[in-house]
């Protein structure tokens, strides 16, 4: 899995590229627990938006996932003409699953 640009009015993109991380949302926590700290060292909640292209059970599981994330203050379900928008009215990060990401997750997996 390979990550795109993290920091603040950039696209951030999930697309996988060989490896097949067991906890894909503990894997973008701890991304954004490096990238976003608040002024006094402690975590400030932030928004993030999701592109679900894959619109399958595992990535509908994971927006739920994302929505418990505490560390997340909103977490938005938007379509890829809606970036530019999201990212003006404060979204941290958007987010997008691919067509057939979690399918292509789990034959890779069998592959090992």
């Amino acid at each position: 899995m390979a990550f795109g640009s993290l920091k603040k009015g950039y696209v951030f993109v999930l697309f996988e590229k060989g490896d097949s991380s067991p906890s894909i949302s503990a894997s973008l926590t701890s991304l954004f627990l490096f990238f976003f700290r608040g002024n006094s060292g402690g975590l400030q909640a932030f928004p993030v938006s999701v592109i679900d292209e894959d619109e399958t059970l595992m990535s509908k599981t994971l927006i739920r996932q994302m929505e418990e994330v505490e560390l997340f203050s909103e977490v938005h379900k938007i379509s890829r003409d809606d970036i530019s928008e999201e990212l003006e009215k404060g979204s941290v990060g958007v987010l997008r699953i691919p067509k057939d990401f979690f399918i292509r997750l789990i034959v890779f997996r069998r592959a090992r």
